[in-house]
């Protein structure tokens, strides 16, 4: 019996249609091996072939859905949540992809935006909202400082236990919107009368609409996408469309690999990544030691057994960790690059790997930035994996000259002349930087520090004393 998803209340719940099956002690490297089947749902993070979740998957002869039309791989974004049916070969890391299949999980216009103390925006979408990041969104035709209220955008992501839309890909659709725009969204149909009926926050009414997809007609609790134009001042859709959503995992006994937010958990063998149940009591945690807790960004890979994904290795896929430097060293072979953030003090080592997102704003326009070299100013998001160690989320080569130094991460120090953060003594000038107010509160090995050091005009380095002192999180 095919294992399904359905996604309720905002978030993917998965059914009791997934049947029972065994896990034996594989290791990572065995999953998928001789074509067995294989899925993974997670952010393309780059292309060649195509990547997700730290696989290389060779789209050859692969066939692609994007929103509900065949397409080709050119099609695609970095930044778009897809899911991969196929198989993986015995070195883990790369795969051969049989399907790709795309849909957006809310389309229609801005009404308010606000933004945030960290570098965030929290947009408002058909009563739902969706957080964009200035660093980890990716942008197409349109940028973080353009949005704008009344423009219609397009939005992939990963669901939150805060009911929000953490967007992984902002798609620009147009400037403005009026009574002929077609807007979409997703969810749990409730309040349901007549042809009338909620999803989110939003009002349904469904007397015009297609319905041949509901075989079973409108029901509350059914998870649903409705396709129609918006009435902002009755807050109601008029559907031309509604369709039933659910994703068919895979085959009892299927591997996969899911990434997203944990948006419930209870124990290390009972916890939810966008609503879907995991067993990790026996995986492999990279880092290792890491605690597990609602809110973090994972990927888990494993076995699914009676509706429960067994994971043989969960691995953090976000970090509070932000760095804007210039490389000092740089080693191609191993991924790993170094960064020097102030003058005679440790470096901090950047690790990359296959699930590592690249991006290149410089002439070299090369993605993959296999050509990086001393000297290139680059951004790091990243996860702490050592006491001077990343390992790398996205790495962006930009454009110079740079703008400003930025270090980013768990305070685990504080004097009266410095703050330290990933083995770094940044120092500070109690006449001359500048602290939020929060920042009063910050407890050593527990909050989150955001230090930037501009840079002068015509120089290539900061002048190594914090400007802007900030608390980030607790």
């Amino acid at each position: 019996m095919k294992a399904v998803i359905q996604k309720a209340a905002g978030l993917l719940l998965f059914t009791s249609m997934m049947t029972a099956c065994s896990v034996d002690n594989a290791t990572v490297a065995d999953i998928g091996i001789g074509g067995s089947g294989y899925v993974a749902t997670g952010t393309i993070t780059g292309f060649g072939s195509v990547f997700v979740n730290g696989i290389e998957f060779e789209t050859t002869a692969t066939s692609f859905d994007v929103d509900d039309e065949m397409a080709s791989q050119a099609a695609l974004r970095i930044g778009m949540v897809v899911r991969v049916n196929g198989s993986v070969n015995a070195d883990g890391i790369t795969g051969t992809a049989t399907r790709i299949l795309y849909d957006n999980e809310l389309e229609g216009p801005i009404s308010a935006i606000v933004l945030n103390a960290n570098l965030t925006k929290t947009l408002t979408i058909l009563g739902t909202d969706v957080v964009v990041d200035s660093g980890d969104t990716v942008f197409e035709g349109t940028t973080f400082n353009a949005l704008s209220v009344d423009n219609v955008v397009e939005i992939s992501g990963y669901h939150t236990a805060n009911d929000e839309i953490q967007a992984t890909l902002v798609d620009f659709k147009s400037a403005s919107w009026d009574s002929d725009t077609i807007v979409e969204i997703k969810g749990v149909i409730s309040q349901l009368s007549g042809t009338n009926f909620k999803v989110s926050k939003v009002n349904v009414n469904a007397l015009a609409a297609n319905l041949t997809d509901l075989p079973a007609g409108l029901a509350n609790g059914a998870y649903v996408e409705v396709k129609g134009t918006y009435q902002s001042g009755t807050n109601t859709i008029n559907a031309i469309e509604v369709e039933a959503e659910e994703i068919e995992l895979g085959d009892d006994g299927d591997s996969a690999s899911i990434e997203g937010y944990i948006t419930r958990y209870v124990s290390i063998s009972d916890f939810d990544i966008d609503g879907h149940r995991v067993d990790a009591s026996s995986a492999e945690l990279e880092p290792s030691g890491i605690t597990l807790s609602i809110g973090e960004k994972v990927e888990a890979e494993g076995t699914l057994n009676n509706g429960i994904l067994v994971a043989t290795e969960v691995e953090v896929r976000a970090g509070s960790a932000e760095i804007s430097a210039y490389v000092e060293t740089v080693d191609l072979v191993n991924k790993i690059f170094t960064l020097r953030v102030v003058a005679f003090q440790p470096v901090i080592t950047v690790k990359m790997n296959t699930a590592t997102r690249t991006e290149d704003d410089t002439a070299s326009n090369n993605d993959a930035l296999t050509d990086l070299a001393s000297g290139d100013f680059v951004e790091v998001a990243a996860f702490e994996s050592a006491a001077t160690t990343v390992t790398a989320s996205r790495v962006s080569r930009k454009a110079q000259p740079a703008e400003k130094i930025v270090l980013q991460g768990v305070m685990t120090g504080q004097l009266i002349d410095s703050i330290t953060i990933l083995g770094v003594n940044f120092p500070v000038d109690v006449s001359t930087t500048s602290y939020d107010s929060a920042y009063s509160s910050a407890v050593i090995n527990q909050s989150v520090i955001r230090i930037e050091d501009v840079i002068g005009v015509g120089g290539v380095n900061a002048e190594g004393t914090a400007d802007r002192v900030e608390l980030e999180e607790q």
